[in-house]
């Protein structure tokens, strides 16, 4: 397996082939591998000592009375839009994994693509099958990863014990196992789960069979390939940490241009108004597109270069299997007897 060769081929279909980058930008936006989070943090005032007691307390603003059915009408809209973004957001990213992995399968075998075979790929049954393989592995699995997870914290029982030292060895025990089976836990998606999905997609996008068999089939490969599989995902690994480390810097060089973009329009908004507020409310909306729309992009470009590195490696791993098994039969054919010698049987 020429894996070198495999990540060449890799990069330059994700930068030679442009039909693909919406799907990654999709994919980005909503598996929130792009998104920016803002860090909030309140402060308490503690003024129950005696040396601020004769401070005088500044008179509170008053607050007019919300109308409780206002306010749980408001809170439904809010819950509802969460629903519906979140649908929004597997139907989306289901369309566009599906979608990229048949559109490199078919850069691999006509050599072009577009995005109209993109979401004719997307919205077909390769799609729900997709959907219904991640369901049929992530349910079970999230299950089982809480039933560990209520396992490890059963330590933290002995809290309600009368001894100190009990009480102690509960918790360290408690946080022990809990930070212990977080560490498998990710360790077993990383290396084991995420690798059967990828190679389950594939197989009903690709192969276009159905997600039962896609599952039976990628189990059976990962047995058979357990070696090749483990290092590709060992070099996926490694160019994740890379990666990382690439995305930081991309994000603080997008950070200082951000700023001199919403930096212009807050100014202006300031000395038009002479408020700080105008200055925020003109300056943040740029500052946020500015950073958000080229670290999606980027980003996307990234999570293609990987789905088409598992499309690859996924096509040179089958095709040396099945090409074996046909050369197989059809020497068992020819010599007409079942004892094949060993090097018929590497062949």
């Amino acid at each position: 397996m020429d894996y070198v060769d495999i990540l060449k081929r890799a990069a330059s279909l994700t930068i030679k082939h442009k039909a693909l980058w919406p799907f990654g930008f999709f994919l980005a936006f909503f598996m929130g591998g792009g998104s920016i989070s803002n860090l909030s943090s309140s402060s308490n005032w503690n003024t129950s000592s005696d040396d601020f007691s004769n401070i005088p307390m500044p008179p509170m603003p008053n607050i007019p009375e919300v109308d409780p059915t206002l306010i749980w009408v408001i809170g439904g809209i809010i819950l509802t839009l969460c629903c519906l973004l979140t649908i929004v957001g597997i139907f989306v990213t289901v369309i566009s994994r599906t979608a990229i992995i048949g559109m490199v399968y078919q850069i691999e075998d006509d050599g072009k693509t577009s995005v109209k075979d993109g979401w004719n790929i997307g919205f077909s049954q390769k799609g729900l099958n997709l959907f219904l393989i991640n369901l049929m592995i992530t349910v079970p699995m999230t299950i089982i990863y809480f039933i560990l997870m209520l396992l490890a914290m059963s330590p933290l029982l002995l809290a309600l014990a009368e001894s100190e030292m009990m009480k102690f060895t509960g918790m360290a025990l408690g946080i022990l196992f809990l930070v212990l089976v977080i560490f498998f836990i990710f360790v077993f998606d990383l290396i084991v789960v995420a690798p059967i999905k990828e190679v389950s997609w594939r197989y009903c996008t690709i192969h276009e069979m159905s997600s039962m068999g896609s599952l039976t089939k990628s189990f059976a490969l990962f047995q058979a390939k357990l070696k090749d599989i483990f290092i590709a995902v060992l070099i996926l690994i490694g160019i994740g940490i890379l990666w990382a480390f690439v995305h930081l810097f991309i994000l603080l060089i997008l950070m200082f241009i951000g700023a001199i973009v919403g930096g212009i329009p807050a100014l202006i908004g300031y000395l038009i108004t002479q408020k700080a507020m105008t200055a925020v409310i003109a300056g943040l909306p740029f500052l946020f597109l500015a950073i958000l729309i080229p670290d999606l992009f980027i980003t996307g470009l990234y999570l293609i270069f990987r789905s088409a590195f598992w499309t690859l490696f996924f096509q040179d791993l089958t095709y040396v299997k099945e090409a074996s098994s046909e050369a197989k039969v059809y020497i068992e054919n020819l010599v007409g007897d079942d004892d094949i010698p060993d090097i018929i049987e590497q062949f």
